[in-house]
Parts: C-alpha cells; structure tokens; sequence
C-alpha cells in the first residue's frame, strides 16, 4: 500500500487486482467481503487498456496522537494516517510511541471517514 492510498478515493486499500498482458483476461478476485471497489483505467504507449481494482474494508483504523498542550485526560486528539489494517495500525502506534514521547492511540473508523 503507498503513503497516498487509493488513487481514485485516497482511502487506505486491502489488496489490489490487475490485468496484466501475460493473462488471458482473467482477474483473481478476493473472497472475502469488501465495502468499496475503486478501480482506474490505463492506457500504456503501445496502447494497451488495463485497469486496477482497489478492494476497500469497510473499517479503516485511524492512527491518532495527543496534542502536546492537551492538559485534562480527554485532550484533544489529531488524526495522523490511516490504516487498512488495525495490526498495521498498531505496529505503527508502537513505533511511534517508542521514537516520540507522545500517546498514540488506534481508533476505528468507517471507510467513509477515510475518503477524499
């Protein structure tokens, strides 16, 4: 997954699906249930028309920090990226927590919080 997220929503993606020109049209789909499917077309030099599938979760998980002057407990928090996955999420709370002096905190969001 890029830092920018989906090209089309700019929602973080689970996976992608391509057409390729060694394939013989066929796509392998996911099976498991996904909210959204972004797709984008493409147009190569030799004039080749392809597309991408981007698979959104219905649930994205947004990495959050404490502001530094948030004095009482419920202190005001700020978004700093999305996540596809909670244990991408959490992986990313904890090494920022240990680089940075700062609370971190994952927090569910629906995919439309994450949109553009």
């Amino acid at each position: 997954m890029s830092e920018q997220g989906c090209p089309n929503c700019g929602a973080p993606y689970r996976r992608t699906a391509s057409t390729d020109e060694d394939l013989t049209g066929e796509v392998s789909l996911p099976t498991e249930t996904y909210a959204q499917v972004c797709y984008q077309t493409r147009l190569t030099k030799e004039k080749y028309f392809g597309f991408t599938l981007y698979f959104h979760p219905e649930t994205l998980y947004a990495l959050e920090k404490r502001e530094e002057n948030a004095d009482d407990v419920d202190g005001e928090w700020r978004r700093v990226r999305l996540f596809a996955t909670e244990a991408t999420a959490a992986d990313e709370r904890e090494k920022r927590e240990r680089v940075r002096d700062v609370e971190h905190r994952v927090r569910e969001v629906p995919l439309s919080d994450g949109q553009r």
